[in-house]
């Protein structure tokens, strides 16, 4: 009776840590696909503020 209670313990044990790597590996972001991109400053210019984050009068059918 007691080994059954032992591998039973044991299994259940392996399972949670299972369960835990699981959760650590998959449901972390570790491994995603998300990449990052370079930026080229060469190509990179600086406009003129037209006193906001949104201009509304660029286009005429803003207004």
């Amino acid at each position: 009776m007691k080994k059954k209670l032992s591998i039973g313990i044991a299994v259940a044990v392996i399972i949670v840590v299972g369960f835990i790597g699981f959760c650590m590996r998959f449901l972390s972001g570790t491994g995603s696909t998300y990449y990052y991109s370079q930026i080229d400053n060469s190509k990179i210019e600086q406009t003129e503020s037209k006193g906001g984050v949104i201009n509304g009068n660029a286009d005429p059918r803003c207004s």
